[in-house]
Parts: structure tokens; C-alpha cells; sequence
């Protein structure tokens, strides 16, 4: 136990930046810290952490023993004596060793808990431990080259009462600009010269010097009732570094996919990103076998399809309930294929296999059919085709099925946790087998439903026009069967992904090298075989390597210059995808798409692979280059989405109606030209998106 105008080992990064804080003689409310070690003491965590890959076993039991574990009785009474001295009432917050530092901030990632009374303040602090011990926050520090999670330490203080105001004291991306930003809350921050007489700006700019940013800081302020400021939270402001430009890839990368030729398109909607070598593999099996309508290959990592001549579609359903019946029976058949496999590779392969036949060869194909007769019908009765979109997805606004709609039902206490888990607990956040499932990180569903619980109640769905009556239900019975179709595409995932699991661990390697090798060397492989175990690091290493090489190349959408197809962007022809697109230089740059809801302005949070994607806070601009399904446990309290690729009949623009909040799709090269933090206004009746200046 410390005080906070001590600087002590073990304390975490907000800790000891608020100790340089009271050091330099700033106005900080009054407070201690809790180290590392009483973590420790309660958990039995030991002084040393384990390494990443050996944390699978040990965070839950850390999390259980942080909650429920009995206090020794020096530090219950220490820390209760120390909080009643305080008085209520208190904040209590994480002060992890990777948070608040020079070259990480792990945004979202720690917990706070404002109006705890002296009281209660064990049950916040356990609840701030356990928050700290997530598989994220593992995640999280080995992204930072930190193989290890150090025990978290807590700070509590006495809340002060007040209007809050954050202060940039250079603005994201800029380190050197001669400009504060101060954020109230109530719209685009306000921009002001550094030297601008105004005390808010001399505090933080007094608390930038004190926790020694030069670059910048991001600093929260708190005006109390008498008029006086008081520094609550500073920390070195992290601007991205900057990003190179994506290049043309070789010449010879896409030989491939020019012979025999065809008209491939690069998969952008689901997968814009390159590819595992496991995710790669499964894509071959599925090429091989013919169990889809198209053809499959992935280049330099990246997905490609090419439609397969000579397949007949399903016939269109009729209705919503030919849909429906005929949607149960092709479910049913593809529950039965993975149930059957027995948790080897050798079984889950060919289920896989199976399973994809099914949702490709009839669903996919059952449910696009279906979503079309809306359009068609709007388009025949003289809609342009971006109206008729348009208009189509305004009637047919909700998905009973989706993430959004079974996070909400469980904040309202529809659904119990454990239902929610069991529904959608095998997406992830990436349509790719090397990406964890949410049922690995349960406690991303805990952050989204308490989110959700404060979303406001949405408008009930809109009555369709009589003449329209049964084109409507079939569109919302086709957009509810997207969102099923994908979670049995998930379950065929998960089945594979835990094959490939338990494959590591017979063959000794780190659970993540086994997705970086190929499949068909995995599922032979022997426990034995010292040599190839040997190597298998390296390739793992190397195949990890290639896929980040790949991810700087401006690789083609399509080949065959296609041009738009009039639906938000589907499509890009060839020429504008091989753009060099590369950060923007100023004020002022706008985007153009297809868009959905209000206007809005906010700071952009960009997710530049969705595999790295953390919680955003509350009002915060999401860009991203696609949208899944399963980004919706992640932008709970956006104010907006924005992305580069899909259409207003997709996910992006279909979870934003669900979410209440705007979104725009189709805007080329967002991604690589907007700055964490930046501000962004968000017009989606326009369907516009701009740089503030």
C-alpha cells in the first residue's frame, strides 16, 4: 500500500503517473494505490508471471481466486481504513504495468468504477482485479512484446464532483503542431494555441511537462463546483507511427489468378486481411472437393473468388415460410456433420468440408436470392438501384438472430449469459481459424451487455407498404437467415479450430504456431518426429512474417475492371484498387459511400486488422475496412461505423440500424488515411464522411 505521492515498484502506469503529478505540485484528489503485491497476496499469483502461451490455465484461476479468494486480514483492514479516511465517494481503477505508459496506453482494456462508498470499496477493487486478468489483456502485452502480465495494482481516490474535460495537448498524429484540443463532451473538441491564456490549458499543459510527453498528452480534468480544476488522469499521448504507403504487389504474386483466367474478386467483405496458413488450407480443401458455387485461391495470403461455371442455383423461396422450412432442414443436416466429428483433425476436415457444401451450395445461395426480390420489386416499380437498396434495408431493419439482437436480449434479461455464450460464443472476430472465439474470451460479452443495457429502445420496424407485404417478409426473413447462415459457419469454424488445438498439444507445440503450419503436415504429423517438431517454430515465425509483408501490398479487388454494381460499392475496378493510398495530410479530406441514419461527430477509432480490434470507448467514430458479425461485442456505445468495403445490405450498415447509430460503407482508402483520435463528422442520410478542420 502506497501513497500516490510515492512512486513504487509495482504500482502500474496510472499510479505513478499521478505520483509525478503530486510531485510537481498539481491539484490531484486524494488517493492511494494499491500495488501488485497485495494481488498477490489474495491470489496466490506468485512474484513471477507466467509466460503468455502458459496463461490458457492460469488467468481463470487467477480471475476466480481475485473474487472470491479471503483477504488476509493486515490488508482488508488497511485498505478499509485508508478508504473510510478518504471518504466517499471514491473511484476505483485499474493500474496495470502495461497502462498509461511512454509507448502504451492499453486503451479500454482496465477498469474504473465511479460512486463506490468507503463500504464497498473491496468488492470495487475485486472487481477491477478481475477485469485485469483477461485473455485481452494477455493478448494485449504480447502485442507490445511483453510475453509476460505482471500482477495489476488499483488506484483509489476520492470522485470529485464536477464538469469533466479532457485535453490533448497535441493533437493526435501531430506531435510537434502547436495546438491543444479540449474535449467537454458536447460536440468537436475545441482547438487552441498552446500559448492561449485559459487555465484548463495551463494545467495540462503544467501535467505534460510533469509526467515528461513532450510529444503530447492526453490529460482529464475535472472542474469542481467552486471553480477549481483538479488533474484526475495523465498520460503520454501515443501517436500511431507513421504508416508507409501500400505498393503494387510483384508482378509475379498474381500469376496465379491469370491463368486459366477468370473473374476473380478479392473476398474484402469477409476477410480483408491475409489469411492464416491453417484458413488457407481449408480454403484448398473446399476448392478441391467443389463445395462451393465459386472458385477459391488465396494469393499472398488474401482471398479470391471466381464464380464456377456450369452450377445451378437453388430456386428462389417463394415466401418466408418456404424459406424458412427449407433454411431448418439445411441447418439441421449441417449440425449433424459437425456433431459427428470427434475433436481429432483427421474427422474435423472433412466436416468442415462437409458443412461448408451445405451453407455454400444452399444457403448462401437460398438467402442472396431471397434478399433480391425486394430490390427487384422497388426497381421494377421505377426505384434507381442505390434507392431501391436504400429503402429495401430501411424495411427490413431488424435480424432477430444477430449478435446485436442477443447482446440486447440479455442486458434486458431475456437471455441468460451462459444462452448467449452458447448461441454465439464460436464467432470471432475474424473469419479465420487462428482467431479466438469470444467462448475463449467470455468477458468481452460481459463489457457489451452492460453497454447495451443504457442503448436506447429502437423505433418498432416500420409497416410494410400492402402492396410490398410479401416481398417484406421474405427480405426480413432473408436478412434474419444471414445472420443464422453465419453462426453455422462459425460452429464449422470453432469445430476445426479446436481440432487444431488439441493437435498442439499432442504435438507439443505453442497453441498459436499450429495455425501458421500447413494442414496436411499438422494432421500426420508425429509426437515423435523431433525434427519436424523442431522446425516448426520457425515456420510458424516465417509464415507470420510473409502474411505482414503481404498485409502492406495494395492488392487488386478485381482483375477484370468491373465496374460498380450500384449497391454502395461491392465492387472496385482494378485501376482505383491499385491506388497508393497512404496516410492524408490535412483538414478537410472527405469520403464518399453509401450510407445509413443521422449525422454525427466524434474520434475515430480505427481498426486497421480486425484481429487487433479492442472495445471502443462510448461516442467514438469506428473505421473499418469490413464488418463482421462479430464486431458488434466491440462497438457497443459508437457513435458511428465507417467502412471501407460491403454494402447498405450488409453487416456494417445492417448493425448500425440495429445499434441506433449511423454508418457509411463503401469509402475507399478510410482506413489508411484516418489518425486514431482524429475527429470525424459522419453524415449517413449523405452518406458522406469528413475530416474536421
Amino acid at each position: 500500500m502506497i501513497e500516490l505521492s510515492v512512486a513504487a515498484t509495482g504500482a502500474g502506469g496510472k499510479a505513478a503517473g499521478l505520483a509525478r503529478l503530486i510531485g510537481a505540485g498539481l491539484p490531484v484528489p486524494a488517493g492511494f494505490a494499491i500495488t501488485g503485491a497485495a494481488f498477490r497476496a489474495v491470489t496466490g499469483a506468485g512474484t513471477a508471471s507466467p509466460l503468455l502461451d502458459e496463461l490458457g490455465s492460469t488467468l481463470a484461476g487467477w480471475a476466480l481466486a481475485a473474487g472470491e479468494q479471503p483477504l488476509p486480514a493486515a490488508l482488508e483492514a488497511e485498505v478499509s481504513g485508508r478508504a473510510r479516511a478518504l471518504g466517499g465517494p471514491l473511484i476505483v481503477r485499474s493500474s496495470m504495468s502495461i497502462e498509461d505508459g511512454a509507448t502504451r496506453a492499453a486503451p479500454g482494456l482496465g477498469r474504473s468504477i465511479a460512486g463506490v462508498e468507503p463500504a464497498d470499496v473491496w468488492a470495487a477493487v475485486r472487481c477491477v482485479w478481475v477485469a485485469s486478468v483477461t485473455p485481452l489483456v494477455a493478448l494485449y502485452a504480447r502485442s507490445n512484446r511483453d510475453e509476460t502480465v505482471a500482477a495489476p495494482g488499483v488506484v483509489v481516490q476520492r470522485q470529485v464532483a464536477g464538469t469533466r474535460m479532457t485535453v490533448f495537448t497535441r493533437p493526435p498524429g501531430r506531435p510537434r503542431a502547436d495546438e491543444v484540443w479540449l474535449d467537454a463532451g458536447d460536440g468537436p473538441p475545441r482547438r487552441a494555441g498552446r500559448a492561449e491564456p485559459d487555465a484548463a490549458i495551463a494545467l495540462a499543459l503544467a501535467a505534460e511537462a510533469a509526467i515528461a510527453a513532450p510529444a503530447g498528452a492526453d490529460i482529464e480534468l475535472v472542474r469542481g463546483h467552486d471553480g477549481s480544476w483538479s488533474v484526475v488522469q495523465a498520460r503520454p499521448l501515443l501517436h500511431p507511427p507513421p504508416r508507409p504507403p501500400r505498393v503494387a504487389p510483384p508482378p509475379f504474386v498474381l500469376a496465379p489468378l491469370r491463368s486459366p483466367p477468370r473473374a476473380w474478386r478479392r473476398d474484402v467483405s469477409h476477410n480483408p486481411d491475409p489469411l492464416s496458413t491453417a484458413q488457407a488450407g481449408l480454403c484448398e480443401l473446399v476448392e478441391r472437393s467443389g463445395a462451393a458455387p465459386f472458385h477459391l485461391a488465396v494469393v499472398a495470403g488474401f482471398l479470391y473468388t471466381a464464380e464456377r461455371s456450369g452450377d445451378s442455383a437453388p430456386p428462389r423461396p417463394g415466401s418466408a415460410a418456404e424459406l424458412e422450412a427449407r433454411f431448418a432442414v439445411a441447418a439441421a443436416e449441417v449440425e449433424q456433420v459437425l456433431a459427428s466429428a470427434d475433436g481429432t483433425l483427421t474427422a474435423a476436415l472433412p466436416a468442415y468440408v462437409a458443412a461448408y457444401r451445405v451453407i455454400a451450395l444452399e444457403l448462401g445461395p437460398m438467402i442472396a436470392a431471397a434478399r433480391t426480390v425486394l430490390v427487384d420489386r422497388l426497381v421494377a416499380d421505377g426505384a434507381p438501384p442505390r434507392v431501391a437498396a436504400t429503402r429495401a434495408a430501411a424495411l427490413a431493419p431488424r435480424r432477430p438472430s444477430s449478435l446485436v439482437a442477443a447482446v440486447a436480449a440479455t442486458a434486458r434479461g431475456e437471455l441468460d449469459r451462459a444462452g448467449l455464450i452458447a448461441l454465439a460464443g464460436d464467432l470471432a472476430p475474424v473469419w479465420d481459424v487462428a482467431s479466438p472465439s469470444f467462448a475463449e474470451h467470455p468477458a468481452r460479452f460481459d463489457d457489451a451487455i452492460a453497454l447495451a443495457g443504457a442503448r436506447p429502445a429502437l423505433p418498432p420496424e416500420p409497416a410494410p407498404p400492402p402492396e410490398l407485404a410479401a416481398e417484406v417478409a421474405l427480405a426480413r426473413a432473408a436478412a434474419d437467415a444471414a445472420e443464422r447462415d453465419d453462426l453455422l459457419f462459425a460452429r464449422a469454424q470453432a469445430v476445426v479450430r479446436r481440432a487444431l488445438l488439441g493437435a498442439a498439444h499432442r504435438l507439443g507445440l505453442v497453441a498459436d504456431d499450429v495455425f501458421w503450419l500447413p494442414l496436411d503436415e499438422v494432421s500426420v504429423a508425429d509426437p515423435a518426429d523431433e525434427a519436424w517438431r523442431s522446425r516448426a517454430p520457425g515456420r510458424a515465425a516465417a509464415a507470420r512474417a510473409a502474411a505482414a509483408r503481404s498485409a502492406g501490398w495494395a492488392m487488386p479487388i478485381t482483375l477484370d475492371d468491373q465496374p460498380n454494381d450500384g449497391f454502395g460499392a461491392r465492387l472496385r475496378s482494378d485501376a482505383k484498387a491499385r491506388q497508393t493510398v497512404g496516410p492524408a495530410a490535412g483538414p478537410g479530406q472527405v469520403w464518399n459511400g453509401a450510407g445509413v441514419g443521422g449525422r454525427v461527430a466524434g474520434p475515430a477509432a480505427r481498426f486497421d486488422h480486425l484481429g487487433d480490434a479492442v472495445r471502443v470507448r462510448r461516442g467514438a467514430i469506428v473505421v473499418v475496412r469490413a464488418v463482421t458479425p462479430a464486431l458488434a461485442l466491440l462497438v457497443e456505445g459508437a457513435a458511428a461505423i465507417v467502412c471501407e468495403h460491403g454494402s447498405l445490405l450488409d453487416h456494417g450498415a445492417a448493425m448500425a440500424r440495429e445499434l441506433g447509430i449511423p454508418c457509411v460503407v463503401g469509402c475507399a482508402g478510410v482506413v489508411d488515411s484516418v489518425i486514431d483520435g482524429e475527429w470525424l463528422d459522419v453524415d449517413g442520410d449523405a452518406g458522406r464522411v469528413a475530416r474536421l478542420d
